[in-house]
């Protein structure tokens, strides 16, 4: 998957294997995530929702623990939760650091 930096924990459990690391997300990587990794099942963007987190990026209020879910099964890869920071981070035009998880299935 392009941009994301090495694990930094992996695990697996139930055949699935799992990865962990902490990466600054800056404007063109998360609009370019949200261009490759669309999922269709994502929820739809609210802007209550949009708006605060663009509030705290810009407030430097944003805490980087917040974690980004993407999805590979060997062929394609999907963001399965984050849509809404992703957005803030493009819109604020300020980089943010995440947990990144990847759940590789077998």
């Amino acid at each position: 998957m392009y941009g994301i930096a090495k694990p930094v924990q992996q695990v697996c459990a139930n055949g699935y294997q799992m990865t962990m690391r902490h990466q600054l997300v800056t404007p063109d990587l998360a609009e370019y995530w949200l261009d490759l990794y669309d999922y269709e099942g994502q929820r739809n963007l609210r802007d209550t929702n949009l708006r605060l987190l663009e509030k705290e990026m810009s407030g430097n209020a944003f805490l980087p623990i917040s974690t980004l879910v993407f999805w590979y099964d060997g062929h394609d890869a999907k963001l399965l939760d984050g849509r809404h920071r992703h957005n803030a981070v493009v819109k604020t035009g300020q980089p943010e650091y995440f947990w990144i998880q990847t759940v590789y299935s077998e």
